[in-house]
């Protein structure tokens, strides 16, 4: 349950992003748990991609909690899978959910060349629109966040959370900065992998950003620091440096603003 969220210590890392269910985490997942708590990650928002996804992640046991990260779930459908048969379902579950689960999510548009072309664009365009426009409904009648994806698509996703207002952050957000500078503006928060180590992109932003707009993610096993490389959870302490070296703050100042700001965001209403 998601009532009470609060902070483990000063130093307490959230990972507002991260596939635990992946298969490439799934061999060593209880010692990935462990080694983050380890480096002071305090808590992971866990996206699905399915409806499949989303049930085992509900189910998924908590482990250790004085040596792992406490585990915030989310119920969503990633645009990748989205289909207009499937949108019922994941309202259906978010609905009976509620309680359980920190955020709507993984959600969004992807409009990335590879991704149009596996049908008419026109029409996977409408299709994710659709199933993304059900779970931002659901999302503010019931209090929740959004946690979204918006590959190729930054405009038209925050657009959407603006007219509906919703709550939200936008994961490794690749859009323009001067959108994410206006939605920043009006609340929205951007997370930050690891990936910003080699990406000037994602340096950038941090750059124009202020930081009480800004969260930690993993997106663990997507976005490493080091390319080809496996990313994990704790790895979100290499994007808390790097915005600290940005932004000419200590990493504590970073951990504390970042860790406030997911509360904020994730805590029920």
């Amino acid at each position: 349950h998601v009532d009470a969220i609060l902070p483990a210590s000063e130093m307490a890392l959230w990972d507002c992003h991260a596939h635990l269910l992946d298969n490439a985490l799934a061999p060593d997942l209880p010692a990935l748990l462990q080694a983050a708590r380890a480096g002071h990650v305090d808590a992971i928002v866990c996206v699905p991609e399915t409806v499949a996804q989303s049930r085992q992640l509900l189910e998924l046991a908590e482990g250790d909690s004085d040596n792992t990260p406490r585990l915030l779930r989310c119920v969503g459908i990633h645009p990748e899978h989205a289909h207009t048969e499937n949108a019922a379902d994941i309202v259906a579950l978010i609905r009976e959910h509620r309680a359980a689960i920190a955020a709507v999510g993984e959600c969004g548009l992807d409009y990335s060349p590879h991704v149009l072309a596996r049908g008419v664009a026109t029409d996977m365009k409408a299709i994710q629109a659709a199933v993304f426009n059900a779970q931002i409904a659901v999302a503010v009648e019931l209090g929740l966040p959004l946690n979204v994806h918006s590959r190729s698509a930054g405009h038209y996703v925050i657009d959407a959370l603006r007219t509906a207002g919703a709550r939200a952050v936008l994961h490794a957000f690749d859009g323009k900065a001067a959108y994410a500078e206006r939605a920043a503006r009006e609340g929205y928060f951007f997370s930050v992998p690891p990936s910003i180590e080699r990406s000037p992109h994602f340096q950038d932003l941090v750059r124009r950003l202020p930081l009480e707009s800004l969260l930690l993610e993993s997106d663990a096993p997507a976005l490493p620091p080091r390319a080809g490389e496996r990313n994990v959870p704790a790895n979100v302490a290499i994007s808390c440096a790097a915005i600290a070296r940005i932004k000419g703050v200590t990493p504590d100042v970073v951990a504390a603003t970042t860790t406030a700001n997911a509360i904020r965001l994730f805590t029920p209403r």
